[in-house]
């Protein structure tokens, strides 16, 4: 289970900033999940609009495993 929660801020027209919170869990079965188990993180990051339905992103977030970073090319959403 993943859930993610995002707000943007456009700072300029194809630029953005983002803050985000994720709670995640894994469990052999649907029963078996609990929030008491479930992973926090946060964190914000950037994201440049390549054409209309494309963006380069960048995300920093922080939990319990440490810090991460993601860096990729896809659809917005």
């Amino acid at each position: 289970m993943l859930a993610r929660v995002e707000y943007r801020w456009q700072l300029v027209h194809g630029l953005s900033v983002l803050g985000l919170y994720e709670l995640g869990e894994v469990a052999p079965s649907t029963g078996a999940f609990t929030l008491r188990d479930a992973h926090e993180s946060y964190g914000g990051g950037l994201r440049v609009g390549l054409s209309d339905a494309t963006a380069l992103r960048f995300e920093l977030a922080t939990g319990g495993e440490g810090l991460h970073a993601f860096l990729g090319v896809g659809s917005d959403f």
